[in-house]
């Protein structure tokens, strides 16, 4: 009886850490392809910021063909609250590009730049986007409030640091400019002379 008990027990915990296991694994689609991705630094805020945790990972597909510099990621953090005519943004997204496709200079407004960590910010108007130029990566940040934002900038780090640096990447000299060889507007491309 008493082995009987304990065989009952034990499997009824090797389920348990089954379902854990496998609901942790399902917590967050797309993070292995992400992770596998080695055109330019990816950047995110850990598994939470501010209480919400991270939702979804998704890729968005080159805008250039065969270009994988041209494509972004997008971390999702938090719900949809409230949902709005039946979209759901999260409360916070995080999305990483390459300096190739996304810069300073490009966003067709007076630069005033700020220190983030070592690199360099723009706050969107009512500081709830926040734009950081670090490294060869333009890190996006769009949330449903100023402190919010301001939050995930203080967390954010390249995909698989467990912590935040104290410090991040300086932008590549002349990519706030547009002054790198890739930098070139994609819609360049279409126009005909």
């Amino acid at each position: 009886m008493i082995l009987f008990r304990t065989s009952c027990l034990a499997c009824l915990g090797l389920l348990c850490g089954l379902v854990l296991c496998s609901s942790a694994a399902a917590e967050v689609p797309g993070l292995s392809e992400v992770e596998a991705f080695d055109a330019f630094p990816v950047y995110q805020a850990g598994e939470e910021v501010s209480g919400l945790s991270l939702e979804a990972v998704s890729s968005h597909p080159p805008v250039r063909d065969n270009d994988q510099r041209s494509m972004f990621w997008t971390f999702a953090y938090g719900d949809c609250d409230p949902p709005r005519d039946g979209d759901c943004d999260p409360q916070l997204q995080i999305q990483s590009w390459s300096t190739c496709y996304r810069w300073a200079s490009q966003l067709h407004r007076r630069m005033r730049l700020f220190n983030v960590r070592g690199a360099k910010g723009i706050r969107g108007a009512g500081g709830s986007e926040v734009e950081i130029f670090t490294g060869r990566t333009t890190v996006v940040i769009f949330a449903y409030t100023r402190s919010l934002a301001t939050a995930a900038a203080r967390q954010i780090r390249k995909l698989g640091q467990t912590q935040a640096p104290s410090l991040l990447p300086a932008p590549v000299p002349g990519s706030l400019g547009g002054k790198l060889p890739c930098q070139r507007p994609w819609w360049e491309e279409y126009s005909t002379d």
